[in-house]
């Protein structure tokens, strides 16, 4: 794949001449390591000819290649940095242009990016929460709030959707969206969510002691965790070691994790569903999910995401698609529960359209265990 890289790359005409490594033109190619190339451009002429050169790359790279008797398709992602108003030093400059890439890569790949400073407070942002997140797992600094969901039938707490909470000292709480995925990107996923399924799995057999006996925990799966097969043992060691049956635990994927689907992933949640686990398809009708995962992959459960939720008395199309959804559902013998159900109307309507659960502020903010024993307490026999 690399020669194949490289003889795109010579063939390419780039204004002055042809683009050939260790030449003597004004555009030089070097392998940096793995599967990264740097390519020098000499130009007096700004952001211009770069530009074009990353176009005329991204472009020679969309034909279809042959390797080992088979026709593959590359991608790549560019990052380009400006000396010297964008680095003084080619250290300097290689580092610029490496956050670009990094970028480029977040945003869809397949495409590049001039350096700017605001990426550049990003990803110094970025490597001191993976640095904090490495203490926070060593020193367990994270904790666990619920926010409850309610059947609309009985009024009664029917599951507890555990939500990670990191507050860093001096610096206040980090959005979860914000260090999620710098988690991922990392692998520290994988330990962060072993912790969460350990300690949901727990906080759950002491809220069935404490009287909460028919309510579940529901816990997010990462899309990494999912594509790990060690998944699957961890959960069953983890339930056993909380003393948990199989069908107090809720895994909860999103329409993304889906978009990964590979028949490793099908049988993963195959074995998982064997198991007695219970599996929910997350924001539902926000991504691109085919409908057809909902015959292929055993969920018991579809979430309505807050999206539809929101404008569901003033907007009749949010409407027509919450009472879509719900039909759907039906259809393949799946639980609804809306979320960001946040007024009176919402409760009303959700009710009306037939979702059997719901979830939002109007019904439980996100509390630590000791308010949700609290909250059961009030809500565990009678809404």
């Amino acid at each position: 794949m690399e020669r194949q890289f490289t003889k795109e790359i010579e063939s390419l005409r780039l204004g002055d001449g042809v683009f050939r490594p260790n030449s003597e033109t004004s555009h030089f190619l070097s392998r940096v390591g793995g599967d990264e190339f740097v390519i020098t451009v000499m130009t007096p002429n700004g952001p211009e000819l770069p530009a074009k050169v990353a176009r005329r790359i991204l472009s020679a790279l969309q034909k279809p290649c042959a390797l080992g008797g088979k026709e593959i398709a590359i991608s790549a992602s560019v990052g380009i940095a400006l000396f010297p108003s964008d680095a003084q030093s080619s250290d300097a400059l290689l580092r610029q242009a490496d956050v670009a890439m990094y970028n480029a890569k977040k945003g869809g790949r397949n495409r590049y990016q001039f350096y700017t400073q605001a990426l550049s407070a990003t990803a110094d942002r970025a490597l001191l929460i993976q640095a904090a997140l490495q203490r926070a797992l060593s020193d367990q600094a994270f904790t666990l709030h619920y926010q409850p969901q309610i059947s609309t039938r009985s009024g009664r707490m029917s599951a507890l959707e555990a939500l990670i909470r990191w507050e860093i000292p001096g610096k206040g709480m980090v959005p979860p969206g914000e260090f999620i995925t710098i988690a991922e990107e990392t692998g520290l996923i994988l330990p962060i969510g072993e912790w969460v399924l350990q300690r949901a799995c727990e906080d759950c057999r002491e809220w069935q002691r404490r009287g909460l006996t028919d309510v579940s925990v529901a816990v997010n799966l990462s899309p990494v965790q999912l594509r790990k097969p060690e998944i699957v043992p961890l959960v069953a060691q983890t339930l056993a070691q909380a003393k948990l049956e199989p069908r107090f635990l809720e895994l909860e994927l999103t329409e993304s994790a889906l978009l990964q689907h590979t028949g490793q992933v099908a049988e993963t949640l195959d074995q998982l569903k064997r198991m007695g686990v219970r599996l929910a398809l997350d924001d539902f009708g926000t991504g691109y999910a085919s409908l057809s995962y909902l015959k292929r992959i055993p969920f018991d459960s579809l979430k309505i995401d807050r999206e539809f939720i929101r404008d569901l008395g003033n907007d009749p199309g949010d409407r027509a698609i919450v009472s879509a959804i719900v039909a759907i559902a039906r259809t393949f013998g799946l639980r609804v529960v809306a979320e960001g159900v946040e007024t009176a109307l919402h409760e009303r309507l959700v009710r009306e359209e037939g979702c059997e659960a719901m979830q939002g502020f109007r019904l439980g903010v996100p509390s630590p265990l000791a308010e949700i024993l609290k909250l059961g307490a009030q809500r565990g026999i009678a809404r």
